[in-house]
């Protein structure tokens, strides 16, 4: 017996093995025919000639449907093709884009939370200023809240939006402080307040909701007011909130994409409702909202598949490394000294036991250059 080394990705046992060669297959008789298979068919004898019978007609083939033509395929592979994108990145394994989901949690909830502070302040400077703005432009007289009056409407809706800022604010700190709710998903919570901060945007207008009852904004709110430039405030409002959830929260394209769509119909959906006339500085600011909410999803897109594909190689790196642990752990049952090896064989860390078995410091040293010429040229071929 002669001693040997076998390798393992960036490692190197020393055993003793015994040699062993590999034995091929017996070719000496030549390919095996298959069995049940007969080589040539049956020959006439000799003076005798195939019979022939009459000539059999030949038919035309029968038309059959060959399916849709090229265009109509083309058509159908487009629109298979927008829905598959529209549908966002996923992984084909359940259990890996769950763990993939889970390691975005975190970073939902916090982003979830500043952006809820940051809205309902907003929301209460605003509607603040706007009740008090009402009041001094009315003489000093309240503002009486009933339903026939538009002004209910406005600062029901904006009551509303601030409790629901305010829930989901408490909900992110119990879960970020107290570990709870951890059946909550936060992904779904933060789209769907999303939607709704992008629908109510438009109906917190005095604009929309002097419009929805019939009325004339300038006959309901005190003071002057320039309804095209309350749309255009409305319009930048909800591009912000896109860009913002498509690029500053890690949300999952298969549920991001309803953000963007949302955003680009919400403007001519209300108008429709409220009987709003689309001005054309309304138009072209529509217009630019629909490609920033276009080019935030097309970027929430790249940065996450980039953010998958990063997030597959750390998974796959530190498999390797239990893997190697693992089979370090095993192999120090039967060998004497485990070695990691570099790219040229240098040894890339030593310890007391590694430099006693060589009898010499190994870190750093290459791993040929303590061996015998035999072993060597072994390792070196096995190499």
């Amino acid at each position: 017996m002669a001693p040997s080394t076998s390798r393992c990705p960036g490692m190197i046992f020393a055993s003793i093995e015994e040699g062993n060669s590999l034995s091929g297959l017996d070719t000496s008789k030549g390919p095996v025919e298959p069995a049940g298979e007969e080589k040539d068919e049956a020959k006439p004898e000799n003076g005798e000639k195939e019979a022939k019978g009459p000539p059999r007609p030949v038919h035309a083939p029968a038309r059959t449907h060959r399916g849709p033509t090229a265009a109509v395929r083309c058509g159908l592979w487009r629109r298979v093709r927008l829905s598959a994108w529209l549908r966002g990145l996923s992984f084909p394994d359940e259990a890996e884009e769950a763990a993939f989901r889970e390691t975005l949690d975190r970073e939902v909830i916090v982003a979830t939370l500043l952006g809820d502070i940051a809205g309902a302040a907003k929301v209460c400077i605003s509607t603040t200023m706007v009740y008090f703005d009402e009041r001094r432009r009315s003489n000093g007289a309240k503002v009486l809240f009933h339903p026939s009056d538009p002004r209910t409407l406005y600062f029901a809706f904006a009551f509303v939006v601030f409790w629901i800022f305010v829930v989901t604010t408490a909900a992110c700190l119990v879960r970020l402080l107290c570990n709870r709710l951890r059946s909550v998903d936060f992904e779904l919570v933060a789209v769907a307040g999303t939607i709704y901060i992008i629908s109510n945007t438009f109906l917190i207008s005095k604009v929309t909701t002097a419009r929805l009852y019939g009325r004339d904004p300038h006959d309901v709110w005190a003071g002057e007011i320039n309804e095209a430039g309350i749309d255009l405030l409305s319009i930048f409002a909800v591009a912000l909130t896109v860009t913002v959830a498509c690029q500053a929260v890690p949300l999952r394209t298969q549920r991001l994409w309803i953000v963007p769509v949302v955003g680009i119909l919400i403007y001519p959906v209300v108008a429709l409702m409220a009987g709003m006339e689309m001005r054309e500085e309304g138009i072209n600011g529509w217009l630019y909202l629909v490609l920033t909410c276009i080019f935030s999803y097309i970027g929430a897109r790249r940065h996450e598949a980039h953010r998958r594909t990063k997030w597959r190689a750390l998974r796959e790196v530190a498999e390797s490394d239990r893997l190697a642990q693992g089979v370090q752990a095993m192999s120090w049952m039967s060998c004497d000294v485990i070695l990691q090896l570099g790219e040229d064989f240098d040894v890339v860390d030593s310890s007391p036991e590694l430099d006693a078995f060589f009898g010499q410091a190994m870190r750093g040293e290459r791993l040929t250059k303590v061996m015998q010429e035999g072993d060597r040229q072994a390792f070196e071929a096995a190499a």
